[in-house]
């Protein structure tokens, strides 16, 4: 894929780089706000190499294109000064761009811990089955080791987002790390352990535990690059080497002690209140993120919910037991749907799309493309993938089916569901009786005429 062609083919389908007032990413789209928007050749962008969609969300243009958009974005703005210079240049943020701004910082952060997440993860999940099949026992040296480790990263998972949060800001990556590791200084975890009162300057330290975060360290870091900014610029280039950590440092141990640590905390609680309220009930919101992931994905705000609903609780109570289980069961639905709609077309590019979605999907775990190419364009397709999803999604709820880890919906990921409380038995009567009924409804109800891929 030669990303640099692909890019400049996009450029000339939006008008040029003189057409273009914004141009940023996020995981899977390349996000244009345009100065004229008839410029923008929808039909043309969507026959190029590597475009799966595109949708217009208020006044900015997405163009969906999968994992490797960080690459085209990369490509999109190297050597072209004027759209350097936007990226660059600090412009007057609306409510909206201030808050697509925070959710790409955040999304990044999460981007550096998530492969880490993963290995660790399902480390844990084989951990699990092993004492599930009798391979391994609680007492043995090597599950106690094994676990350990794996705990270690989600203990300190913050630390590793600080790193993200300071490629995402260009920041300073070492102090970005000491920020992180300001929570976690062993003093303070002893005094916090034993409930020990405590001030810095006069001001009270509040005795919260900071494992298993990472919103409040990456707040530190994005606050201390600020502070770093400012000392940067004022403070003479003799003393600055000597000064500027110093001063660093001495600001931010009251600003996270006493301000961003428990603020930012007691504001996760606070967002995920909401939805441990349903704990005991989990069929509820199993069956609205089961109904409505789909669209969530179509808008791009899943991962603003993933933030919101899953992460804080994997902070608080160990798992996720309603956006990961009902998203999980509505992934299934969307490859049952793509999978027949592939095989009931009559040509061969709805075909091909189709069931190379599907697929991609199922083992992958990427859901934009059967979305934007089968989804999108039938509503019959969407209509019973929705369905399909929320009928799973009550079941999952009804089993008590929980996520024990953020990841996404492939088949390869089933092992990341079975826990305590959740056996694979669970798991698979969720999946299973989704794909079926997805499956079923498809085939009586789709037609192969049905328009689901637009032809160019």
């Amino acid at each position: 894929m030669n990303y640099l062609e692909i890019a400049n083919t996009i450029k000339s389908s939006v008008g040029g780089s003189e057409n273009i007032l914004n141009v940023t990413h996020c995981a899977t789209r390349l996000r244009l706000v345009l100065k004229d928007s008839d410029q923008f050749n929808e039909e043309e962008i969507k026959n190029i190499e590597g475009v799966v969609n595109t949708i217009k969300i208020g006044d900015e243009f997405q163009i969906i294109i999968g994992n490797d958009v960080k690459y085209i974005y990369n490509a999109f703005i190297d050597n072209d000064k004027k759209l350097e210079k936007i990226v660059s240049v600090k412009k007057k943020n609306s409510i909206k761009t201030l808050f697509f701004s925070f959710t790409a910082y955040i999304q990044a952060s999460i981007g550096a811990i998530i492969p880490l997440m993963v290995g660790t993860g399902l480390i844990k999940a084989g951990l699990i089955l092993c004492l599930q099949i009798g391979i391994l026992s609680e007492a043995s040296d090597t599950y106690q080791l094994l676990l350990a480790v794996a705990d270690s990263f989600f203990y300190f998972m913050g630390v590793i987002a600080a790193i993200g949060a300071a490629r995402k800001l260009n920041a300073d990556i070492p102090m970005a790390v000491f920020m992180a590791l300001m929570f976690f200084a062993p003093g303070f975890i002893a005094r916090v352990a034993e409930g020990t009162d405590m001030n810095i300057f006069g001001i009270p330290v509040y005795s919260v535990s900071y494992a298993n975060q990472f919103l409040p360290i990456i707040m530190s870091v994005w606050v201390m690059n600020k502070l770093d900014i400012l000392l940067n610029t004022y403070l003479p280039d003799s003393v600055k080497d000597i000064f500027r950590p110093t001063l660093l440092i001495l600001i931010m141990i009251p600003l996270n002690y006493c301000i961003l640590g428990p603020s930012v905390t007691w504001l996760a609680y606070l967002l995920a209140e909401p939805f441990t309220a349903f704990i005991n009930y989990p069929w509820v919101l199993t069956t609205l993120f089961g109904l409505l992931m789909p669209v969530l994905v179509m808008f791009g705000v899943h991962g603003l919910f993933f933030t919101v609903v899953s992460l804080n609780l994997f902070s608080q109570v160990g798992y996720d037991p309603f956006l990961m289980p009902g998203g999980f069961c509505s992934f299934f639905a969307i490859v049952a749907v793509s999978l027949v709609v592939g095989l009931k077309a009559k040509d061969s590019k709805t075909k091909s799309q189709s069931i190379s979605t599907a697929l991609t999907l199922f083992l992958g775990g990427v859901s934009e493309p059967a979305i934007f190419t089968v989804l999108i364009n039938n509503k019959k397709a969407m209509g019973i993938s929705m369905l399909s999803g929320a009928i799973g999604g009550l079941i999952a709820g009804i089993l008590s089916v929980k996520c024990f880890m953020p990841v996404g919906g492939s088949l390869l990921m089933v092992p990341y569901y079975v826990g305590e409380g959740s056996p694979l038995s669970n798991v698979l009567i969720a999946v299973s009786i989704t794909s079926i009924i997805a499956f079923v409804l498809t085939f009586v109800l789709y037609k192969s005429e049905d328009k689901v891929v637009k032809e160019v």
